[in-house]
Protein backbone atom coordinates (compact mmCIF):
# COMPACT_ATOMS: atom_id res chain seq x y z
CA UNK A 1 0.00 0.00 0.00
CA UNK A 2 1.43 3.60 -1.08
CA UNK A 3 2.43 5.57 1.75
CA UNK A 4 0.23 8.95 2.23
CA UNK A 5 3.67 11.18 1.40
CA UNK A 6 3.88 9.18 -2.20
CA UNK A 7 -0.19 9.98 -2.67
CA UNK A 8 0.45 13.83 -1.94
CA UNK A 9 3.55 13.62 -4.37
CA UNK A 10 1.34 11.79 -7.17
CA UNK A 11 -1.30 14.14 -6.78
CA UNK A 12 0.67 17.03 -6.73
CA UNK A 13 2.45 15.61 -10.26
CA UNK A 14 -1.12 15.44 -11.63
CA UNK A 15 -1.91 18.88 -10.72
CA UNK A 16 1.44 19.66 -12.14
CA UNK A 17 0.66 18.05 -15.49
CA UNK A 18 -2.98 19.50 -15.54
CA UNK A 19 -2.17 22.98 -14.67
CA UNK A 20 1.29 23.45 -16.42
CA UNK A 21 2.33 20.90 -19.03
CA UNK A 22 -1.19 20.38 -20.82
CA UNK A 23 -1.20 23.93 -21.67
CA UNK A 24 2.54 24.50 -22.70
CA UNK A 25 1.54 21.07 -24.95
CA UNK A 26 -1.12 23.37 -25.93
CA UNK A 27 0.34 26.66 -26.93
CA UNK A 28 2.98 25.08 -28.54
CA UNK A 29 0.60 22.83 -31.09
CA UNK A 30 -1.25 26.38 -31.60
CA UNK A 31 1.79 28.20 -32.41
CA UNK A 32 3.40 25.37 -34.83
CA UNK A 33 0.17 25.24 -36.82
CA UNK A 34 -1.13 29.15 -36.33
CA UNK A 35 2.71 29.73 -38.33
CA UNK A 36 1.52 28.05 -41.81
CA UNK A 37 -2.24 30.32 -41.52
CA UNK A 38 -0.65 33.49 -43.67
CA UNK A 39 0.86 31.12 -45.90
CA UNK A 40 -2.66 29.02 -46.69
CA UNK A 41 -4.48 32.66 -47.36
CA UNK A 42 -2.07 33.63 -49.85
CA UNK A 43 -1.73 30.26 -51.36
CA UNK A 44 -6.11 30.03 -51.76
CA UNK A 45 -5.84 33.14 -53.61
CA UNK A 46 -3.03 32.09 -55.63
CA UNK A 47 -5.20 28.84 -56.59
CA UNK A 48 -8.15 30.66 -57.47
CA UNK A 49 -6.46 32.69 -59.97
CA UNK A 50 -5.94 32.31 -63.60
CA UNK A 51 -2.22 31.80 -63.66
CA UNK A 52 -3.47 28.61 -61.80
CA UNK A 53 -6.58 27.20 -63.19
CA UNK A 54 -5.25 28.26 -67.09
CA UNK A 55 -1.79 28.44 -66.78
CA UNK A 56 0.48 29.83 -69.34
CA UNK A 57 3.97 29.57 -67.09
CA UNK A 58 5.33 29.26 -64.16
CA UNK A 59 3.44 31.40 -61.87
CA UNK A 60 0.51 30.62 -59.49
CA UNK A 61 0.12 27.66 -56.78
CA UNK A 62 1.46 24.32 -56.91
CA UNK A 63 0.93 21.06 -54.90
CA UNK A 64 2.82 17.98 -54.48
CA UNK A 65 5.26 15.78 -51.94
CA UNK A 66 9.00 15.77 -51.36
CA UNK A 67 10.89 13.04 -50.02
CA UNK A 68 14.63 12.70 -48.81
CA UNK A 69 16.72 9.85 -50.34
CA UNK A 70 19.35 10.19 -47.22
CA UNK A 71 17.02 10.08 -44.48
CA UNK A 72 13.40 8.75 -46.00
CA UNK A 73 11.62 11.32 -44.43
CA UNK A 74 9.15 12.97 -46.79
CA UNK A 75 5.85 15.13 -46.78
CA UNK A 76 3.30 17.71 -48.41
CA UNK A 77 4.94 20.63 -50.15
CA UNK A 78 3.58 23.77 -51.46
CA UNK A 79 4.43 26.63 -53.50
CA UNK A 80 3.19 30.22 -54.79
CA UNK A 81 5.58 30.93 -57.52
CA UNK A 82 5.77 34.47 -59.06
CA UNK A 83 7.96 35.98 -61.55
CA UNK A 84 10.99 37.67 -59.70
CA UNK A 85 11.39 41.46 -60.15
CA UNK A 86 15.00 41.76 -60.77
CA UNK A 87 16.21 42.75 -64.17
CA UNK A 88 19.42 41.32 -63.89
CA UNK A 89 17.77 38.07 -63.90
CA UNK A 90 15.50 37.68 -66.55
CA UNK A 91 14.43 34.07 -66.06
CA UNK A 92 14.49 34.38 -62.46
CA UNK A 93 10.99 33.32 -60.23
CA UNK A 94 10.73 33.34 -56.61
CA UNK A 95 9.07 29.98 -55.21
CA UNK A 96 7.81 30.48 -51.52
CA UNK A 97 7.71 26.95 -50.18
CA UNK A 98 5.77 25.67 -47.58
CA UNK A 99 6.28 21.96 -46.41
CA UNK A 100 5.10 19.59 -43.45
CA UNK A 101 6.90 16.89 -42.18
CA UNK A 102 6.46 13.95 -39.35
CA UNK A 103 2.76 14.63 -39.94
CA UNK A 104 2.35 17.35 -37.51
CA UNK A 105 5.13 19.73 -38.19
CA UNK A 106 5.51 22.16 -40.92
CA UNK A 107 7.78 25.32 -41.82
CA UNK A 108 7.87 27.53 -44.86
CA UNK A 109 11.24 29.09 -46.87
CA UNK A 110 11.40 30.85 -49.82
CA UNK A 111 14.09 30.23 -52.94
CA UNK A 112 15.06 31.87 -56.18
CA UNK A 113 15.10 29.40 -58.87
CA UNK A 114 15.99 30.12 -63.01
CA UNK A 115 13.83 29.14 -64.89
CA UNK A 116 15.59 28.64 -68.26
CA UNK A 117 12.82 28.57 -71.16
CA UNK A 118 13.52 25.40 -73.31
CA UNK A 119 12.02 24.70 -77.09
CA UNK A 120 9.44 22.56 -76.22
CA UNK A 121 7.65 25.34 -74.01
CA UNK A 122 9.36 23.47 -70.72
CA UNK A 123 12.05 25.41 -68.47
CA UNK A 124 15.10 23.93 -66.97
CA UNK A 125 14.84 24.78 -62.92
CA UNK A 126 17.95 25.40 -60.68
CA UNK A 127 19.09 27.58 -57.85
CA UNK A 128 20.53 27.34 -54.64
CA UNK A 129 19.30 28.66 -50.99
CA UNK A 130 21.43 28.69 -47.96
CA UNK A 131 18.68 27.70 -45.37
CA UNK A 132 21.39 28.14 -42.36
CA UNK A 133 23.47 25.85 -40.46
CA UNK A 134 20.00 24.56 -38.18
CA UNK A 135 18.28 23.24 -41.26
CA UNK A 136 21.47 22.03 -43.33
CA UNK A 137 23.27 24.91 -45.12
CA UNK A 138 22.90 25.76 -48.83
CA UNK A 139 20.60 23.40 -50.84
CA UNK A 140 21.00 23.29 -54.37
CA UNK A 141 17.90 22.49 -56.49
CA UNK A 142 17.79 21.14 -60.27
CA UNK A 143 14.96 20.19 -61.97
CA UNK A 144 12.43 20.65 -65.37
CA UNK A 145 8.98 22.32 -65.21
CA UNK A 146 6.06 22.70 -67.47
CA UNK A 147 3.20 25.03 -66.45
CA UNK A 148 1.17 22.04 -64.85
CA UNK A 149 4.43 20.19 -63.60
CA UNK A 150 7.27 20.14 -61.63
CA UNK A 151 9.87 17.15 -60.78
CA UNK A 152 13.31 18.29 -59.11
CA UNK A 153 16.19 17.02 -56.89
CA UNK A 154 17.41 18.88 -53.96
CA UNK A 155 21.08 18.26 -52.47
CA UNK A 156 22.59 19.88 -49.49
CA UNK A 157 26.26 18.32 -47.18
CA UNK A 158 23.38 16.85 -44.97
CA UNK A 159 20.87 15.69 -47.62
CA UNK A 160 19.20 15.14 -51.01
CA UNK A 161 16.03 14.16 -52.58
CA UNK A 162 13.38 15.10 -54.55
CA UNK A 163 10.33 16.81 -54.93
CA UNK A 164 6.88 16.95 -57.34
CA UNK A 165 4.26 19.49 -57.94
CA UNK A 166 1.57 19.52 -59.67
CA UNK A 167 -1.53 22.45 -60.25
CA UNK A 168 -4.05 21.45 -57.53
Amino acid sequence: MPSPMLNQIAAHVRRLTLSVIHPLILALTLFLTSCAIPYNHAWNQAAATSSTTAPTDLSGAWQGTWRSEGTGHHGKLRAIVSPDPDPKQPNAWTFRYHATWAKFLSGGYKAHHIATPQPDQSYKISGEQNLGKLFGGIFKYDGNATSTHFKATYQSKADHGVFELTRP
